[in-house]
């Protein structure tokens, strides 16, 4: 039994562990606290039997009051009715699970309704469903169809039922084409 117990541990070690717990660093003002770092995030929300979200990174840790950073984020939101979708992925984010709002730095996506919006190289996205709407900020660029389209801000408004975009607006150092 101890040999069993011996190589499950060993095996723990040299695989390495899906889940770490560390000490975080205690700033002068905040009480010490345990900080809970997930290698291989994953979150998957299922309503009536489909999923319609999936969260994913390379790794995770939880802030404060359910808001978690991850590494390296992949959200994808699925509307199964339409198959319509909005994928979004980055260097580094923050979820707000309450909200479902997101955060992305240095990311790039589709926005998937209606008719394909490509995103590309955005310094910064915030999704938030709640709001309806996808926030690019930084050296933006989208692309719907032959349409190309660059700023430094570009707000997209989704429909009551996040199915389709409504309206588009792009703000600062605005340029590209638009094709009739």
């Amino acid at each position: 039994m101890k040999i069993w117990l011996l190589c499950l541990v060993l095996i723990t070690v040299f695989t390495g562990s899906k889940l770490i717990f560390s000490s975080a660093e205690a700033k002068d003002d905040e009480p010490s606290q345990v900080e809970r770092r997930v290698r291989e995030f994953s979150h998957t929300r299922i309503e009536e039997g489909k999923q319609v979200l999936r969260l994913s990174g390379a790794s995770a840790v939880s802030l404060q009051d359910k808001i978690i950073a991850i590494e390296e984020p992949r959200i994808k939101r699925l509307f199964p009715e339409s198959g319509y979708f909005i994928k979004l992925a980055g260097r580094q984010g923050r979820w707000e699970q309450e909200t479902e709002k997101m955060e992305i730095e240095e990311g790039e996506g589709v926005v998937g309704v209606e008719e394909e919006i490509i995103i590309h190289h955005a310094d910064m996205m915030i999704y938030e469903p709640e709001k309806l709407l996808i926030v690019l900020q930084g050296n933006v660029k989208i692309q719907r169809g032959k349409d190309i389209l660059y700023g430094d801000k570009i707000t997209i408004y989704l429909s009551e039922d996040e199915e389709e975009v409504e309206k588009i607006i792009i703000e600062g150092n605005v340029r590209g084409n638009i094709f009739f």
